[in-house]
């Protein structure tokens, strides 16, 4: 035995009110024997053998020591139908609060004892009942003791044709343990999707209230310390555990197999792949109209661009005829106008200056004149044509030296024009071939600038040479050379192309786009040049500039010369 003193201390009372003196403590001896649990756990911790956690964690010793003591196990059956002594055996679990607090004062009413022909006992089960399922705690623990049918059909009893009179009853069955009032009904196969959606949404993510406490092999009232209470609550919490697991995966199986079977959802994603697959249809089906659309319309405008060239051609051999017949009518007129001078003796200087400066229409203006007229008013007729030509070239000449401008004011004039008017004016000058009549006028009209015929020529004569020529057809007669930058790359200039050669200016608007080229761009011109072989028709470098990627067909033809004349200028 051991000994412990106790101190005991007394209050005493002084005559002073403002002090208060206590007195020495007394002593008193108790005898007490150290045993129980708490004793055993300070004597191991002090003995090292063990700590705390070890103590409170450690199971498998604790069933050892406490297994054989607790063999009581808890047998909580049900002796009394609480439902039927209230009147709700029809409803049952379904009955509201409200439902059960009438029952039961209408059951007092009737059997207590104070009432005549009240029965005591009766009363006291009634009130028992009362108490039991006027508690929800204890009310969920009733209910989940009474008798239920946990099976669930397999998968071979579910049919497509019996598949909502199979189940429906299952579910019905089953929504007694949810934790909420309104369970969605499994429907028909009248039932929308949206509304299918969501009976699966509920009954994937089903919770349930049913609880196991009635499963619990001990019972706490009995331990005899708080650590075996802790080792009991434990052992029935891994109990409950394990049948909420079971009843967790029997809904879930429940209602994966539902939803495999389901005709509704076998339908909605066949509908959905039909869906999917006529979307894939449409687009594929898009996107090959698009395709033959690109095709069609690249024919069309080959097509087009063929006509518009044949018309084009065909326009310009009418033109060429024409002007060929014309060039035969006016040699035919000067001929008969120099045989009539020197038949008649007329001054062949005047006919030569005449026949000079006249085109045809002049010409045959005189000739209508000449009509029915004798050789002195042919005479006069031509003194009067040369006289007046005479003097209409005088007043030109005149004019021309009033307006004339400086080199300088020429200069600027030139360096004026812009990228768009200088590819203007050389597919005007191709287009409109020397011996053309009027052609410098069509040039201007091509334009379609304010320019006028005296600055369309020197710009003409400008780019082409020193002497005055009939267009850039003869730019390889160059004089006049330019000090070109040489290629940023080193490319590999094919000169066996039938091209003129141009020495394009730096101070023109479209030198940036001559020497800009990626090697990527030059590259796609070379092969463009190598595949279709002797380029010497616009055709050509139509075709060429189709291959060459964001480059137009002056670009082509410039970037072409460019590096000729570069490759000239070196050697």
């Amino acid at each position: 035995h051991n000994r412990i003193m106790a101190l005991s201390i007394l209050p005493a009372v002084s005559n002073n009110e403002e002090t208060s003196i206590y007195s020495l403590p007394t002593t008193h001896d108790i005898d007490f024997e150290p045993i129980g649990v708490a004793y055993e756990r300070v004597i191991r911790l002090i003995s090292g053998l063990d700590n705390l956690d070890d103590v409170d964690d450690n199971l498998d010793e604790l069933d050892q020591k406490f297994g054989e003591k607790s063999t009581k196990k808890i047998a909580k059956l049900i002796t009394e139908d609480y439902y039927a002594l209230l009147g709700l055996e029809q409803v049952r679990w379904k009955a509201s609060t409200e439902d059960i607090r009438k029952s039961y004062h209408k059951s007092c009413l009737t059997h207590h004892p104070d009432k005549h022909g009240g029965d005591d006992d009766m009363f006291k089960k009634i009130q028992k009942a009362y108490d039991t399922l006027g508690n929800i705690k204890l009310r969920k623990q009733y209910d989940s003791q009474e008798p239920f049918d946990n099976s669930i059909p397999t998968a071979a009893d579910v049919t497509e044709d019996n598949f909502f009179e199979v189940l429906a009853p299952y579910f019905d069955r089953n929504a007694k343990w949810s934790t909420k009032k309104r369970v969605p009904q499994l429907g028909n196969m009248e039932t929308t999707w949206k509304q299918v959606q969501k009976f699966y949404e509920f009954w994937f993510n089903f919770q349930s209230w049913r609880d196991f406490s009635y499963e619990d092999e001990y019972d706490l009232e009995e331990a005899e310390s708080r650590e075996e209470k802790r080792w009991m609550d434990r052992r029935n919490q891994k109990i409950r555990s394990k049948f909420t697991t079971e009843e967790r995966s029997r809904i879930r199986s429940l209602v994966n197999m539902a939803y495999k079977k389901d005709p509704r959802v076998i339908k909605q994603k066949s509908d959905e792949k039909e869906e999917r697959e006529e979307r894939i249809r449409r687009r594929k089906e898009a996107r090959k109209n698009r395709e033959e659309e690109r095709k069609r319309m690249e024919e069309e405008k080959i097509r087009q661009r063929e006509a518009e060239e044949m018309a084009r051609k065909e326009a310009l051999d009418n033109e060429m005829l024409e002007m060929k017949k014309r060039k035969r009518v006016l040699l035919k007129r000067k001929k008969k106008l120099r045989v009539f001078s020197q038949k008649f003796d007329y001054n062949p200087e005047k006919i030569e200056y005449l026949i000079e400066r006249y085109n045809l229409d002049d010409i045959n203006n005189l000739f209508l004149e000449f009509e029915g007229k004798g050789k002195k008013k042919i005479f006069k007729i031509l003194d009067d044509a040369f006289d007046e030509l005479k003097e209409e070239i005088s007043n030109r000449s005149k004019k021309d030296v009033v307006v004339e401008k400086t080199q300088e004011e020429i200069e600027q004039e030139l360096l004026s024009w812009s990228k768009e008017e200088v590819d203007l004016l050389t597919k005007a000058v191709k287009k409109y071939p020397v011996g053309l009549r009027q052609r410098w006028e069509q040039i201007q009209s091509f334009i379609g600038t304010k320019r006028s015929i005296k600055e369309i020529r020197r710009m003409v004569e400008y780019t082409s040479s020193g002497k005055r020529t009939h267009g850039w057809d003869n730019s390889h007669q160059n004089t006049e050379k330019y000090n070109l930058p040489a290629p940023s790359q080193n490319y590999e200039y094919r000169l066996e192309y039938n091209v003129p050669i141009l020495v394009v200016p730096p101070d023109l608007g479209f030198y940036e786009s001559v020497t800009n080229w990626s090697q990527e761009s030059q590259n796609q011109l070379q092969d463009a040049i190598k595949e279709i072989g002797s380029v010497t028709r616009e055709e050509d470098w139509v075709a060429i500039s189709e291959r060459v990627d964001n480059r137009t067909y002056n670009d082509c033809i410039l970037r072409y010369k460019y590096i000729v004349a570069v490759v000239k200028e070196n050697n």
